[in-house]
């Protein structure tokens, strides 16, 4: 089994094509078409390259001030049996212990009441740690300028690109800037092939996460199924299943896109401005193409063998 924090949205974004003088509405729609049947990309832990590739997973991971006032979970939430979608608060955080492996042996619907244990221990409902959530940037017009400009300075990204970003971003509205601090929705997954059986997966029993998140209370840790989870604190350890002969085969399940133009209607009032998806597809290609050069590999997860 392998793991992988990989945003939808940013794969998305990179079948956009750069047509500027298309409608916003057309490029979206298109861009939907072209990447029906994409699979998440299956990773530990996707590792960031540069600022520019930071900038870039803030599309999903921002300032949750405007949370109480608008839900933005439901647009991008993507949780199955095998993933688990997520809202992050980043005035919240735990900074109690991650025991390496948890045994959770009620593990079901509900909050789990788990005991530390050890990575080779036995049982069906071991759950493994993965990460602790991490804080998401403070998104705003200034964070991108100066993602910008780190980038240039370091030859990741050529003076006329650099020029043309700054451009895309001055025609960009504050709205749009205050609608991108909103998207503070993570999705972590992982997936494991069910031997012999094309396009299906092993997921565990009906009612039993695959992801938690967890903290520790007393002399016991308390955990709750991380699917459509709102509000986790930063520095939340974050724990996955170990597969055991009870999991059971089901199709793998084509990853849809959220509907990325329509949730900017709804914050904003507005379609997205061609500068806007100009930036947003900018952001991606570049952050994609400066990472694929100087970013490391994702290690294997820690089921079966090692990390």
């Amino acid at each position: 089994m392998t793991i992988s924090r990989d945003p939808l949205v940013a794969d998305a974004l990179d079948q956009l094509l750069p047509r500027i003088e298309s409608d916003p509405e057309e490029m979206l729609a298109r861009a939907r078409a072209a990447a029906e049947g994409l699979r998440q990309r299956r990773a530990v832990r996707a590792r960031r390259a540069g600022l520019l590739a930071f900038a870039m997973l803030a599309l999903l991971a921002g300032a949750a001030f405007a949370a109480s006032r608008f839900d933005v979970l439901p647009w991008f939430d993507r949780s199955d049996r095998s993933s688990a979608s997520f809202s992050i608060d980043p005035s919240r955080r735990y900074r109690g212990p991650a025991p390496e492996a948890l045994d959770c042996p009620s593990a079901g619907a509900g909050p789990l009441s788990c005991s530390s244990t050890s990575f080779l221990a036995k049982g069906r409902r071991i759950y493994l740690f993965a990460q602790r959530v991490e804080a998401p940037p403070q998104v705003s017009r200034g964070f991108y300028l100066e993602a910008i400009k780190a980038t240039e300075r370091k030859g990741q990204i050529s003076h006329e690109d650099a020029e043309r970003v700054r451009q895309v971003i001055a025609g960009s509205g504050d709205d749009f800037f205050a609608a991108l601090a909103m998207m503070n929705v993570e999705t972590i997954g992982g997936g494991e092939q069910a031997p012999g059986r094309p396009g299906y997966e092993l997921v565990p029993p009906a009612g039993v996460p695959m992801w938690v998140a967890c903290e520790a209370v007393d002399s016991r840790v308390q955990c709750h199924d991380l699917a459509s989870s709102r509000n986790v604190a930063v520095g939340t350890p974050l724990y996955f299943l170990r597969s055991s002969p009870d999991w059971v085969a089901v199709p793998s399940r084509a990853q849809t896109l959220p509907n990325i133009n329509g949730f900017f209607r709804a914050v904003m009032g507005r379609d997205l401005r061609p500068a806007e998806v100009r930036l947003m597809v900018d952001l991606t290609t570049l952050g994609t193409s400066s990472s694929s050069s100087g970013e490391s590999r994702p290690e294997p997860a820690p089921t079966k063998t090692s990390r």
